[in-house]
């Protein structure tokens, strides 16, 4: 799947419903700038604007608009790439995550 990645200049996810999908962690992983619906958490990693675009669900307008303003600017494609990179890091460490989870867990002293 991680070659189908390297083949794509944007990511779109226009779903209805998700809770946090992995996919929008392999986009930023790639670093591809994010077109999503503002559904479940995906709005923790997808900033309107500095790594991505989110729209509303069945906005069809704010999806085609999102689309033709990352496809016609390819400053914008790097810019939002390098956000996004820096949204991973931060956001989504994988040491830091287990850390604080296994603190949700750490029987109290």
């Amino acid at each position: 799947m991680g070659e189908q990645y390297k083949n794509c200049d944007v990511f779109v996810l226009p779903s209805h419903a998700e809770g946090f999908p992995n996919v929008i962690l392999e986009a930023l992983n790639h670093e591809l700038p994010i077109i999503s619906t503002n559904v479940g958490g995906i709005a923790d990693s997808v900033i309107n604007n500095h790594n991505g675009f989110i729209f509303e669900r069945k906005d069809k307008k704010s999806l085609y608009n999102a689309i033709k303003a990352l496809g016609s600017s390819q400053e914008m494609r790097e810019t939002f790439s390098k956000n996004g990179k820096e949204i991973l890091r931060k956001r989504h460490n994988f040491h830091e995550n287990c850390r604080l989870i296994f603190n949700v867990f750490k029987k109290p002293e």
